[in-house]
């Protein structure tokens, strides 16, 4: 399974976790306002709390099934040992706790934010490392070019010289391979000692 399956729902996972926090922090400043205030009483900071929570249940289970999906990817594709009904079980039992009901979306958050950036930087590796062999193989073959040319030339000295400067600096290449035929072509023709 591939690295976006799970990354779609973490994009969701991010959205859906600052809006749990903005609704939930927001929310929580205002009960605490009509607390304290001299028109605020119980019935309103009770009605309050409710739509608070109400609120904030919302993106809560938004992102509960988003860390669930990203969980499943992230153990799918073996970057976590946890498996995803971790995050049902956390869900469940810290959803009455507002305190503590951010935690299985922000340790999923961390874990797939890990991942990703693990991954971006073997992917920034690999493409360096294809971009070096290009370039090593564009040397092996103009050095190749060389020897052709002095072949033409008929100076087969020159030739196997380069054709063996391929082999010794770019071995494992297809122009080392390319290099090493030449020369047992060149050897087998008697054009060289």
């Amino acid at each position: 399974m591939s690295c976006e399956s799970w990354e779609r729902d973490w994009r969701l996972l991010r959205v859906s976790f600052w809006a749990y926090l903005a609704v939930w922090l927001g929310g929580l400043t205002v009960v605490m306002i009509l607390d304290r205030s001299p028109w605020g009483g119980e019935i309103l900071f009770g009605l309050s709390l409710e739509i608070l929570f109400c609120l904030s249940l919302i993106p809560y289970i938004v992102g509960m099934v988003a860390a669930y999906r990203t969980q499943r990817g992230l153990f799918r594709d073996g970057y976590t040992d946890h498996r995803p009904w971790h995050i049902v079980a956390a869900a469940v039992i810290l959803i009455p706790s507002w305190v503590f009901g951010f935690y299985p979306l922000w340790s999923v958050l961390r874990t797939a934010k890990r991942v990703s950036r693990t991954s971006q930087q073997e992917g920034v590796q690999a493409k360096r490392k294809e971009r070096l062999e290009s370039l090593r193989e564009e040397d092996a073959n103009r050095h190749i070019n060389h020897a052709s040319r002095a072949e033409v030339r008929g100076d087969y000295a020159e030739a196997i010289r380069l054709y063996s400067l391929v082999v010794e600096q770019y071995p494992g290449t297809v122009a080392a391979r390319d290099a090493e035929s030449q020369i047992e072509l060149l050897r087998k023709e008697n054009k060289v000692r």
